[in-house]
């Protein structure tokens, strides 16, 4: 452990979203209590409308860490910027309610950063690394998302720079956006070591359809806000080309499965 705790101390939040979340909701949380507690700030677990009674189980966790925040339903992109617009700690880490972080998770990503002065680290889930540990930058995104959601960890500022920093219009690859925004303005890190267990028998279900227009939206959105800002035009005529091989490439890869379930429906 090397961080600067004089500089660290209290300076993650944690946000959670969740939906009808009581059954995972409790060990979600307490693998996040379970962090060095030097540098865990806030928890803000924002209930995007339960009818299963999530509130109740989360209040009767008692600790003062934990801040409930009630919301009428509107999805899980609302719900997280809701906890980004909370938060107030210099980093915020991403956690769904159904997954589990590794004890060390964010001390490891702390010792990550202040190593190689990253704004943004993600790493491995189910302990099956995408890659080495090693620097990741906006390009490394251009063949899919291979980011976790709930082993993100990113300065605040950066957020405050993206926002609304996930799109709720769209149902799917909004997380993928939030990335590749993030990473147009920070340096990225991935940790080659487990840092969560992520709960594979959620995994969303979506049509064609859906994925084809959100797969649109995403690259015509991040164009958009590459050529809103100050990057070099190098990257603002180049980018759009890459993103666009690597969503017909994503689009390829998600057919293979289709067919393959088809063909294996066992």
């Amino acid at each position: 452990m090397f961080f600067n705790m004089s500089g660290s101390s209290n300076c993650i939040d944690v946000i959670v979203p969740v939906f009808n979340g009581r059954d995972t909701i409790v060990e979600a949380l307490q693998s996040a209590l379970a962090q060095d507690g030097r540098v865990l700030n806030k928890i803000f677990v924002i209930d995007d409308g339960s009818t299963d009674g999530t509130p109740d189980v989360v209040s009767a966790l008692d600790n003062e860490k934990i801040h409930l925040i009630l919301t009428l339903n509107s999805g899980v992109a609302a719900a997280r910027n809701r906890g980004i617009k909370e938060s107030s700690a210099q980093w915020v880490a991403f956690m769904d309610a159904d997954d589990v972080w590794v004890k060390e998770k964010l001390v490891i990503q702390l010792n990550a950063a202040a190593a190689t002065s990253s704004g943004f680290v993600c790493g491995a889930v189910n302990g099956v690394p995408v890659m080495p540990s090693k620097q990741i930058s906006l390009l490394s995104l251009w063949n899919g998302n291979f980011v976790a959601t709930s082993t993100v960890l990113v300065k605040r500022e950066v957020l405050l720079q993206v926002l609304p920093v996930f799109n709720k219009d769209m149902a799917f690859a909004e997380d993928y956006l939030a990335w590749i925004k993030c990473l147009m303005l920070t340096n990225g890190y991935y940790v080659s070591e487990n840092l969560a267990t992520y709960n594979l028998s959620e995994v969303p279900r979506y049509t064609w359809r859906v994925i084809l227009k959100n797969i649109i939206r995403l690259n015509i959105e991040s164009t958009s806000f590459l050529w809103s800002g100050h990057f070099s035009l190098f990257l603002k005529i180049i980018f759009p080309f890459i993103q666009l091989a690597g969503s017909c490439s994503s689009l390829f890869s998600i057919a293979k499965r289709f067919f393959n379930a088809r063909q294996n429906p066992g």
